[in-house]
C-alpha cells in the first residue's frame, strides 16, 4: 500500500477496551451525574491506576484499585459537558483506554 502525504493514524474510540483480556466497561454512556468503570484486569503486575482526562490533557480524577475485577464510580458533578478520556495503566504499562462523553 502506498501512501501519499502523511500515513493515516488510527484512534481509539471505543469505550469498551479489550486489550490482553482486560476488560472496561463505562456506563453509562454519554453520563450526565456519575459514570461507573466495571473493570476486568486478569493478571496484576503492579498497582491499577484509572486516569481520565479533559481534551487539553489535563488529568482531572485518578483511581488507584488492587482488585483484579470491580467497578468505580466517578461523580461527575464538578465537570462540564464534553468529552473526557481514560487511561488505566499496570505501573507504568497502558493497558487501557477508551472515552466518555458528558452531557448535562
Amino acid at each position: 500500500v502506498r501512501y501519499h502525504g502523511t500515513t493515516p493514524k488510527s484512534i481509539n474510540i471505543n469505550t469498551n477496551t479489550t486489550a490482553m483480556n482486560v476488560r472496561i466497561v463505562v456506563v453509562p454512556n454519554p453520563a450526565s451525574q456519575t459514570a461507573t468503570f466495571n473493570y476486568f484486569i486478569p493478571t496484576i503486575k503492579e498497582q491499577i491506576v484509572f486516569s481520565v482526562f479533559d481534551m487539553s490533557g489535563k488529568e482531572l480524577k485518578q483511581f488507584t484499585v488492587s482488585d483484579k475485577q470491580g467497578s468505580i464510580k466517578w461523580d461527575l458533578g464538578n465537570v462540564g459537558s464534553g468529552l473526557y478520556y481514560y487511561t488505566v495503566k499496570d505501573g507504568e504499562t497502558k493497558i487501557a483506554k477508551g472515552k466518555i462523553t458528558v452531557k448535562k
